[in-house]
């Protein structure tokens, strides 16, 4: 027993090896690949040498296997893109059936057997081949054809299992006359269940490559190999189960085939059988790669050339790819589809539908639709969409959208629709009646002005004869209908037509004929237009023109008709009795003959505006008498319409008006002589009655005072009066008429239109009548207010200042000459105050000169509040003032006094829409103790001042006997400073810019640095501002930028490449040759503009910001960097990155002092940071003294940092010796 199940039990789990290793190649192929066919190819040989085979036999037999299952997968692959093509299943599964079968007869050949003839029963040799057939067809027919069973493998494998048994038994059963053949149970059934393991193993093999679509040549072989050694397993395990006992045999040469020639009878034919197929299939498979490929090519053609926008997306709806007509369909590039959903280019209201239709495409349904998509210039498009779904094996593998653009046919329809609705609301509103019949005068429409019109109802017409006709326009209906049947449109036919209520009315008649989109007439329209009142109205004017014409013909005025070219047509009998024509005479000829030449072109030019305007007009022109002398005339001309509204006749009365005209000119001449005088002068002359009332005013009243002469006349003289001049006027007025004097001169002040008063200088007369009789006063008066106003400005220009209107210098002088002169007499103090505005350059240079002019101004307004009416005020020139303190004995009271003028300058000021905060510095000096002429208070008290604006400014100073000291240090520095630049005092040190995250050196910063011969080293903090009052600062700047390059030539030879910074004043940029020198510098020391950085503070920016922009743009075209210096210190407005070529900003040292402390430091230089990458500038922080300081910035995004930290500011020789040597170490 034991001798029994040893061998089972081996054998089964050299299978079980078999099964395992083909697992581990379905999951890790490419790892386990060579180990699994050895392991089989092992394994199949160790049996089949166990079991005495022929090895060459069995192993062609396995080979035969593997072929079979090649050429049976390469044909199945064909399967996978032609589904359901039974004649390629049953070719694959026949391949497969084949090699089955001729491995198991080839197998059967390697037996080992005494004798070399076999001889077989043929029948069951054949049906052991055909059940191999049919199993494989089965096998392979429901595992491509339940492809929604996950396990069909396994029912597959079972039907290839039975099969390759059925075949194997009957097979064995074929051979005869050479073995007993017996089967042990316990093999039989160990070999069976094999069998079908191994079969539902190839079968497991071929779904999973099936389902993967992995069926590339290299896994198509390897495939093959194992279903191949598989399916030879299930043979030589069976064999496993048979016993053979070779019979005695008679060996005669014609019992049977030898061996050999079947061995190779059946190779041969199987090989070439399955190589053959192999050929065409590979053939096959080559033709249609081919075709995929120019498939491809279509799709990828049809796809990126396609007039429409093409989306594609995958399973899940993530986007894919889109054509390059997509692209320009809205604007938005692949990497815009990337980034954003394409719902979010949807307008909102069109969202919901298009995501709907987008999901009903993903489940397999194909749709369409029309929404509003935003464009990426923000306007409206209406597109089309279209959503294709792409199915494999009934499975929704992706989609396509096409998107077609039709905005401009969405337009048109819109434009149509509304169109439609317009005529339907003209049909529905017209007073017209409309009607529109086919061919048969059936009506098929009638507008509601029709009902109206005629008295029936729509319902009671449609699909009826028209019954509006009346009897006797029948024929006449005939003739039209044949015209419109012929094309042509009946137009205003005036008629009869009939009512319901058998009431004919006058109509206006147009009927146009309908024609189809083919051109046939299928009806007429027909717009009917009620013309009974216009008839009623023609038939009385008939009656009326017999009226008229009697009384034309009756009447003294010339009446005449002439038609639109002024040709007449009709005149009145008066035409002969006043100009000597008779009536046949004239009529036909032009009326523009009868006119005096010099008439003739304004007759003319009014007769053509008449023509125009159609409006009447009357005008004097002459008429020529019979008798060759003219008459003037005054004619009215009106038009005359027809129904239409269309002018037709002009009618013409004229007057005679010869007498008329001659009083007229007599008056005229008269008048003409007065208005010559008055409407012509300059002067203001005027009527006034004894009570004052103005009977005439001249026009120049209009000039002067902005009356209108209507405007006075009849008025009182005394409304235009300055009140305190009234009594003055009124009694010298009253003067000149009792006392009876002819003339007076006056000087007072009238009142304008507009409130405002002038002077006046008046010469009035009293007109008397021959009796004595007071009559009128004429008063001829003239503007003297400039001449007034002269003589004041003359007075204030003379001792007051024009802005402040407080005392001049010259003024204030004599003032304090006299407070010393009083001071002395009385044995008495004063203090002499000396103050300024601080930072009024700043409001000038940064909000304009009007607004620092009006800073002054409020200045004073502020500082007469804090002073009491003795106090005298002067201004001393530009910001600076004086005030005297007449009454102020002691320091105390001057320092209370002083304290109140800062607290009230310290009152933001709101100025022309701009808060800002402007303080004052004073400075103070008493007499006698400071100074005891003009001289010495002024000069001490502006020391004074100069030490409040030293100490901090916003504060006041008393004078002390050291400010002369100070103020002599000063005065040595200017005289030296003159003549810095000739004497070499000047010298420029160097201090590095580094990157942060290295500490590589990227720059350096040239700082100016100033030597007193005797003084030593002076700060620029002094010495700065005085070269800026010395007006030194263009030179200084200029003889920098000549250092600077010649500098960076040196480091250039030397082989230090890196960038300087240069700070520059306001001054260099308003001068016009800045830019040329600077060019010719670094072109003389052949440097690159690319290096050098010029530094400018706000206040330089905010100065004429359009003259400055195109400065700074001049100076980026030529390579030149331009930096913002001490950012955040000063105005730090947003339209510098406007406005301004800005490359880099430099955060102020007063951010980066505090922090980390200060979380708001923090806060305004990560905000400066953030703003500045977005606009793509540069960022460097200054005063970066601590290690902190760099590590905090550092982690904020600060990539650039200069200060102590790094380096103190150093001599070239000392930067060189750091950097330069260091790196050649």
């Amino acid at each position: 027993m034991n001798n029994q199940i040893l061998p089972i039990f081996r054998h089964f789990m050299t299978f079980l090896g078999h099964l395992m290793t083909s697992l581990l190649f379905l999951f890790h192929l490419e790892t386990y690949n060579g180990f699994v066919i050895l392991s089989l190819l092992g394994g199949v040989i160790i049996e089949v040498l166990q079991l005495k085979f022929e090895p060459a036999v069995a192993i062609l037999s396995i080979t035969i296997s593997i072929l079979g299952s090649y050429t049976s997968l390469q044909l199945a692959t064909r399967l996978l893109d032609q589904p359901r093509k039974w004649n390629t299943l049953i070719i694959s599964a026949f391949c497969m059936g084949l090699g089955i079968w001729s491995m198991h007869f080839t197998s059967m050949l390697s037996i080992k057997i005494n004798g070399s003839v076999h001889s077989y029963n043929w029948f069951l040799m054949l049906f052991s081949f055909i059940s191999a057939i049919i199993g494989s067809i089965l096998a392979y027919s429901y595992i491509f054809f339940c492809k929604n069973s996950p396990y069909r493998y396994i029912v597959s494998g079972l039907l290839l299992g039975i099969s390759i048994a059925v075949m194997h038994y009957t097979g064995m059963k074929a051979m005869k006359d050479h073995f007993m053949i017996t089967y042990k149970a316990s093999w039989l059934a160990a070999s069976i269940g094999i069998s079908m393991l191994l079969a539902i193993l190839s079968m497991y093999v071929f779904q999973y490559f099936q389902t993967k679509h992995k069926f590339t040549n290299p896994i198509k072989l390897t495939a093959a190999i194992i279903m191949g050694f598989a399916i030879s397993g299930i043979q030589y395990t069976a064999m496993m189960a048979t016993n053979l006992d070779q019979l005695p045999t008679l060996h005669h040469a014609s019992a049977g085939i030898s061996q050999k020639e079947i061995f190779i009878l059946v190779a041969s034919i199987t090989i070439f059988f399955l190589g053959l197929i192999l050929i065409r299939s590979f053939i096959e498979e080559s033709e249609h790669t081919r075709q995929l490929k120019i498939e491809e090519a279509k799709y990828q053609s049809l796809f990126f050339n396609n007039p429409d926008g093409i989306i594609s997306f995958d399973a899940a709806g993530n986007f894919i790819n889109c054509n390059s007509k997509f692209e320009t369909l809205l604007g938005y590039s692949i990497s815009d589809l990337i980034e954003k959903n394409f719902l979010s280019y949807i307008e909102e209201e069109d969202q919901k539908i298009a995501w709907n239709n987008f999901q009903d495409a993903l489940k397999g349904k194909g749709n369409e639709c029309v929404v509003k998509a935003i464009h990426k210039d923000g306007h409206t498009r209406v597109l089309k969409i279209k959503n294709i779904p792409i199915s494999i094996d009934h499975k929704v593998e992706g989609l396509y959208s096409v998107i077609q653009d039709i905005t401009d046919k969405y337009t048109i329809a819109e434009d149509l629709r509304r169109t439609h609705e317009k005529l339907q609301s003209f049909f529905q509103s017209t007073s017209d009646a409309i009607n529109i019949t086919d061919l048969n005068s059936m009506i098929r429409y009638v507008n509601p002005a029709f009902e109206t019109m005629f008295g029936w109802t729509k319902d009671e017409l449609i699909g009826k004869k028209l019954p509006i006709i009346p009897s006797s326009w029948r024929e006449t209906s005939h003739i039209l209908e044949r015209k419109l049947l012929n094309g042509e449109h009946i137009t205003n036919v005036e008629t009869k037509l009939q009512r319901k209520d058998g009431m004919l009315i006058d109509v206006s008649l147009s009927i146009s004929p309908l024609k189809n989109e083919k051109g046939d007439i299928e009806g007429f329209v027909a717009i009917t237009r009620d013309i009974s009142e216009r008839k009623q109205f023609e038939k009385t004017l008939q009656e009326n023109k017999e009226k008229y014409k009697l009384v034309t013909e009756n009447m003294s005025d010339l009446v005449s008709l002439l038609n639109i070219e002024g040709v007449f047509e009709y005149v009145s009998p008066s035409y002969e009795k006043i100009l000597g024509y008779p009536s046949h005479v004239l009529q036909g000829k032009s009326a523009f003959e009868l006119i005096h030449p010099n008439d003739f072109d304004q007759i003319m030019n009014l007769f053509n505006e008449f023509i125009k305007t159609k409006k009447a007009v009357t005008a004097r022109f002459r008429y020529r008498h019979s008798n060759d002398y003219y008459i003037i005339t005054e004619s009215h001309t009106v038009p005359l319409f027809d129904e239409k509204g269309n002018l037709q006749h002009i009618l013409v009365t004229s007057k005679d008006i010869g007498e008329k005209v001659k009083a007229e000119q007599a008056l005229q001449e008269s008048e003409q002589k007065f208005r010559l005088i008055t409407e012509h002068s300059s002067d203001l002359i005027r009527i006034v009655d004894e009570a004052g009332i103005i009977q005439y005013a001249s026009p120049s009243h209009k000039t002067i005072l902005g009356y209108e002469p209507e405007e006075l006349e009849g008025k009182s003289l005394l409304l235009i009066l300055h009140p305190d001049d009234i009594p003055v006027v009124q009694k010298r007025l009253k003067q000149l008429r009792h006392k009876k004097k002819e003339r007076d001169s006056l000087e007072y002040r009238a009142r304008t239109k507009h409130g405002s008063y002038i002077w006046i200088e008046s010469h009035t007369t009293s007109i008397f009548d021959e009796n004595g009789q007071f009559l009128h006063y004429i008063a001829v008066a003239r503007d003297i207010s400039e001449q007034k106003a002269y003589e004041e400005k003359l007075e204030q220009m003379a001792f007051y200042d024009g802005l402040t209107g407080v005392a001049n210098r010259r003024f204030f002088q004599e003032q304090l000459v006299k407070q010393i002169e009083q001071a002395k007499q009385n044995n008495t103090r004063f203090a002499l105050v000396y103050l300024d505005c601080d930072r009024f350059k700043w409001v000038n240079d940064v909000l304009g000169h009007d607004v620092g002019d009006e800073l002054l101004q409020h200045f004073v307004t502020r500082l007469k509040t804090c002073l009491s009416e003795s106090d005298i005020i002067g201004r001393w020139g530009g910001d600076e003032f004086t005030v005297l303190l007449s009454r102020v004995q002691s320091k105390e009271e001057a320092a209370r006094a002083v304290q109140q003028i800062i607290q009230s300058m310290q009152v933001p000021w709101n100025i022309k829409n701009y808060e800002f905060i402007m303080t004052s510095s004073i400075g103070i000096a008493f007499y006698p103790e400071d100074g005891q002429t003009v001289e010495e208070l002024l000069s001490h008290a502006d020391q004074a001042l100069y030490q409040a604006k030293t100490e901090g400014r916003n504060k006041f100073y008393f004078y002390e006997k050291t400010l002369t000291e100070q103020m002599q240090r000063l005065i040595l520095l200017e005289n030296h400073l003159k003549n810095a630049l000739e004497q070499k005092a000047f010298h420029l040190v160097y201090q590095p810019q580094v990157q942060l995250g290295t500490g590589k050196l990227i720059g350096v910063e040239a700082l100016l640095r100033y030597t007193h011969p005797t003084l030593g080293a002076i700060s620029p903090m002094e010495f700065i501002p005085i070269c800026e009052r010395l007006n030194m600062i263009d030179k200084i700047t200029e003889w920098v930028l000549q250092e600077a390059a010649r500098q960076l030539k040196d480091w250039k030879e030397k082989g230090l490449h890196i960038r300087m910074a240069v700070n520059i004043s306001p001054l260099n940029l308003e001068n016009k040759t800045f830019i040329d020198k600077l060019i010719a510098m670094f072109e003389k020391n052949h440097c690159d503009l690319h290096n050098l950085e010029l530094e400018l503070t706000e206040t330089a920016l905010a100065k004429n910001i359009e003259e400055v922009s195109k400065v700074l743009e001049t100076l980026r075209k030529i390579g030149v960097r331009i930096a913002l210096d001490d950012f955040g210190s000063g105005y730090s407005s947003l339209v510098y990155f406007k406005d301004f070529p800005i490359d880099k900003i430099k955060v102020d040292r007063s951010f980066v002092k505090e922090i980390p402390k200060k979380e708001r430091d923090i806060a305004i230089i990560d905000s400066i940071l953030l703003l500045s990458k977005r606009l793509g500038i540069e960022v460097i922080c200054e005063g970066v003294e601590t290690e902190e300081q760099a590590s905090y910035l550092q982690m904020l995004g600060c990539e650039y940092a200069q200060g102590y930290y790094f380096s103190r500011p150093l001599t070239k020789d000392e930067l060189e010796n750091k950097y330069i040597a260091a790196t050649t170490k």
